[in-house]
């Protein structure tokens, strides 16, 4: 298969993406993403889901708490089927990992899954997401959130290309993992008919040290890091690192 002919035009990240994002992510064992993350908070109640995307990890936690919900994200292409999904069992805004769009002490549980504090690109930004979940955390609050492995980045993307059809569009994407910057470089394509749409994402590879500096710094305690979802130390070959840290009472 060959991306041909008609217009082409640069889309924001998760819009043309979001048209087959579920049927791509397929593979993910998001039942054991969601058993996890409620292990990991207990008996809270009030939840926010920071880049929710779809709503396919909030939909599958949903069968492990009874907690009051709230999905952000900052694509609306990826809200609007979130929205369709949940069906009023969450409430679903449009918001960033900078700019939480919530009051203080407002939630006792924060989630972020699947690589997306990855797209903040400088410690600057990342350090502020930090601040704004620390701030609307009540005391006690626990943050729970992965990020990927650099192994991840190089063995299962850099020099990748993938290319298929998936529900009548032809997608074509490439990989490139820039060492120097350490960050991670995808190229996808998206062609229905002889319309074209590209976006162009980039991830910042943060190794768990920085991370856990970064918020402690912003006030949270941090535990041990772990992998891959399960109750574990991480290991050389874990796709990602996962954090819980918890807002001092």
């Amino acid at each position: 298969m060959q991306i041909v002919g008609g217009s082409v035009r640069t889309v924001p990240i998760y819009s043309a993406f979001a048209m087959i994002y579920d049927e791509v992510m397929s593979h993910v064992p998001f039942q054991n993403w969601a058993r996890y993350l409620a292990a990991q908070a207990g008996r809270r109640q009030r939840l926010l889901d920071l880049a929710c995307g779809t709503g396919k990890v909030l939909q599958t936690l949903l069968q492990y708490t009874a907690a009051d919900t709230i999905g952000i994200d900052s694509s609306e292409p990826m809200l609007s089927i979130a929205r369709r999904r949940l069906k009023g069992q969450a409430e679903i805004r449009p918001g960033n990992l900078t700019r939480i769009p919530v009051e203080d002490a407002s939630a006792d549980w924060a989630i972020c899954t699947h690589d997306s504090i990855n797209y903040l690109m400088t410690e600057g930004q990342l350090t502020r997401h930090f601040k704004e979940v620390f701030r609307v955390l009540e005391p006690g609050g626990i943050y729970s959130f992965d990020a990927v492995t650099e192994q991840n980045m190089i063995t299962e993307f850099d020099g990748q290309v993938r290319e298929e059809m998936i529900d009548g569009i032809l997608l074509r994407w490439s990989n490139r993992y820039e060492r120097d910057r350490r960050v991670l470089v995808s190229h996808l394509v998206f062609q229905d008919g002889s319309s074209i749409q590209v976006e162009m994402h980039e991830q910042q590879y943060y190794d768990s040290d920085t991370i856990l500096f970064l918020a402690s710094r912003a006030g949270f305690e941090t535990g041990p890091v772990q992998g891959d979802y399960e109750d574990r130390p991480l290991r050389a070959r874990d796709a990602f690192m996962n954090f819980n840290c918890t807002k001092p009472l």
